[in-house]
């Protein structure tokens, strides 16, 4: 695995979401993911 893949994902940042807003940021990702293909991608994670 690339090392700065590894490294940039230890600078997350979690926002703290309601419901709603992590129903409509999942479609947000969803639509940006179909549009743009697998040269960029847009992820909504939860933070466990």
């Amino acid at each position: 695995m690339n090392n700065n893949n590894t490294n940039s994902n230890k600078n997350l940042v979690f926002a703290s979401l309601q419901e709603q807003q992590e129903k409509r940021i999942r479609e947000v990702e969803n639509q940006f993911n179909s549009e743009f293909g697998t040269d960029y991608y847009l992820m909504a994670m939860k933070k466990d």
